[in-house]
């Protein structure tokens, strides 16, 4: 077989094993002896042992540097991002908000999480960063729509856009809910809105959210109130009416003053005690009702709306109305404390919570008032002022008698407490700036014009009190005393006289008085002493004027009548010995039968403090 070739060699071994052998076509020419020789070259040994090897070698190169390439792509930059986000949020909410946007900027570049926008966008919404989140909405909607300058100022949607979807659409309407409810830029929510009632006019959530923006719009411009009620009657008639759109008609019904349509609604939720109301709505309807004084089912509403979410803060706030409502101050300022707290954590406020929120804190300031803390009181109606006047200024809230009631109760309070009389008065005029007018208070700015010596401006204010007529013993007799004190008798006196003839009917009346068991008989008393001298003295002025005797003789009668009253009320009820003081009456009285040189007859000169006090001093 020694120097066959290889072909040769093939046919040999085939027809031994029984199978064909082919060999390769560089190898059928070669003789045994050639194939020998070739296997000791180098070219041989390398095709035959390296390059298997080096293939090996290449293949598992490559493969590693695949799996780094996707484990860097896919894993490490996603997990990278990750930490980039936490890392940013954790400056957001250490109010660091340059350095969260840098952090959340380099982690997009890592790895695009549409979640995380919407977590930015919300923790900067917690942190009271609206523009901030804001501005997370709009780089997610990147690409989808245009925002600002470069639409001329509208919102539109790109056209290689065929619909919105997904994040996208849910960013939409996230964002159209913080312009409409935490900014009431209910303008600029419209036109959010539109962008996807534009490609569906009957998408679900965004005509709600349309007919919630113009629900709230119509606080500014009552107009909207009718557009807010056809997008929830165009979602009735398309889906039904469901329970969450019947509770949106409430709220316009209620807004609406439409009082028949909210009774109506009210019974049909009322009937369903299985019903998962809407807390909003039944605490609107509770103050509304209240605004009615219909009370009948306001506890059990409230208290409805209160199961459904403890948070909010209108609950307590009408809950606080309705208690101060049956008399019960303890719950009351529970409530109250409880909607100052809840108001408190849901800032910034739009126009209706301001008011509410204000009111709270007046209500708080009279609570205390009323328990002698009048120093709190005072800290409560500063702040109820304060927020006021910066909502007037930014042209939140207008005037109305509501916010003229802090101004009152500040009045009040320098009034009676610290007898800071001008401050009072400013605080009484502020309140009739702002709106709020009673004859209580025209009678206290009458009072401190009289302490002023101003008796003009004095009367002027006791006829607005007396509204051109009025039976308030308190007004009559001060009405009288200021006409006195300008020398218009003849008007005191018939002021004095109505007055003592009612006193006079009041005391007929009483089988018996007693001064030192009653306090509306000695009262009653001191009013007859007062006026009987009061009487007396402008009977004697007008005698002299006149010289009308008939005059004289009666003013003697009056100031006897005044030291008989005196007599009683000075009288020892037990000994019945008169005590050791003199009364006016009996100076005058005096002084008219026996003249004494520069000695002029005196009124009582002290008037009531308000309309209601007992005391004439």
């Amino acid at each position: 077989m020694e120097g066959k070739s290889s072909k040769e060699l093939a046919a040999i071994v085939g027809s031994i094993t029984g199978k064909k052998i082919r060999i390769p076509s560089r190898y059928e020419k070669r003789s045994g002896a050639e194939f020998e020789e070739e296997k000791g070259t180098f070219a041989y040994a390398f095709r035959q042992n390296i390059l298997p090897i080096l293939r090996l070698v290449a293949g598992g190169a490559l493969l590693l540097g695949m799996i780094a390439f996707l484990g860097f792509t896919f894993v490490y930059r996603p997990i990278h991002a990750i930490v980039l986000y936490n890392a940013g949020y954790r400056h957001l909410e250490e109010d660091s908000y340059r350095e969260a946007n840098l952090f959340f900027d380099d982690a997009v570049e890592e790895w695009r999480y549409k979640n995380q926008y919407f977590r930015f966008a919300e923790g900067f919404q917690d942190k009271r960063q609206y523009s901030l989140a804001a501005d997370k909405y709009e780089e997610l909607l990147r690409g989808h729509i245009s925002f600002g300058d470069e639409a001329g100022g509208q919102i539109v949607k790109l056209p290689d856009i065929k619909r919105i979807r997904g994040k996208e659409r849910q960013a939409l309407l996230d964002y159209a809910h913080m312009e409409s409810d935490k900014l009431e830029n209910f303008e600029h929510a419209e036109k959010l809105l539109a962008v996807l009632l534009n490609q569906d006019k009957y998408d679900y959530e965004a005509l709600l959210a349309a007919g919630d923006n113009y629900l709230d719009w119509g606080e500014y411009d009552y107009e909207r109130y009718e557009e807010a009620r056809r997008s929830y009657a165009t979602l009735i008639q398309q889906y039904g009416a469901k329970y969450e759109l019947l509770f949106r008609m409430l709220r316009y019904f209620i807004r609406t003053d439409n009082y028949t349509e909210v009774t109506r609604l009210k019974e049909q939720f009322q009937a369903n005690s299985r019903l998962e109301v809407e807390p909003d709505a039944y605490a609107e309807l509770g103050g509304y009702l209240l605004d009615k004084n219909d009370i009948g089912d306001v506890r059990p509403i409230l208290q409805r709306a209160m199961d459904a979410d403890r948070t909010l803060p209108e609950t307590h706030y009408h809950l606080a109305r309705y208690f101060r409502r049956v008399e019960e101050p303890v719950e009351e300022r529970k409530a109250l404390d409880f909607a100052e707290y809840y108001f408190e954590e849901v800032r910034p406020l739009g126009k209706t919570r301001l008011k509410l929120l204000t009111d709270t804190y007046d209500r708080q300031g009279e609570a205390d008032y009323e328990d002698g803390q009048y120093l709190t009181a005072e800290e409560y109606f500063l702040k109820a002022r304060d927020q006021y006047e910066d909502a007037l200024e930014r042209r939140i809230l207008e005037p109305e008698s509501m916010f003229g009631r802090i101004y009152r109760n500040l009045g009040n309070l320098y009034y009676y407490i610290a007898a800071e009389f001008d401050s009072a008065f400013d605080m009484f005029s502020a309140a009739q700036e702002n709106g709020y007018k009673s004859p209580e208070m025209h009678y206290k700015k009458g009072y401190i014009h009289y302490n002023r010596e101003d008796y003009r401006d004095s009367l002027a204010e006791f006829h607005l009190a007396a509204d051109l007529f009025s039976l308030n013993e308190n007004l009559l007799f001060a009405t009288g005393n200021a006409l006195f004190m300008r020398s218009d008798f003849f008007a005191a006196q018939g002021y004095y006289t109505h007055l003592l003839d009612r006193l006079e009917q009041q005391r007929r009346e009483l089988s018996v008085l007693l001064p030192d068991e009653r306090e509306e008989d000695r009262a009653l008393i001191e009013r007859l002493i007062r006026v009987n001298n009061n009487l007396g003295v402008t009977l004697q002025r007008l005698s002299l004027a006149t010289g009308d005797r008939e005059k004289f003789s009666r003013a003697l009668v009056h100031f006897t009548d005044s030291m008989e009253m005196f007599d009683l009320l000075g009288r020892d009820q037990e000994t019945m010995e008169r005590g050791s003081a003199v009364n006016l009456g009996y100076l005058n009285q005096r002084a008219m039968l026996y003249p004494v040189e520069n000695y002029d007859l005196q009124i009582y000169r002290d008037i009531p403090l308000d309309l209601e006090t007992l005391s004439m001093r």
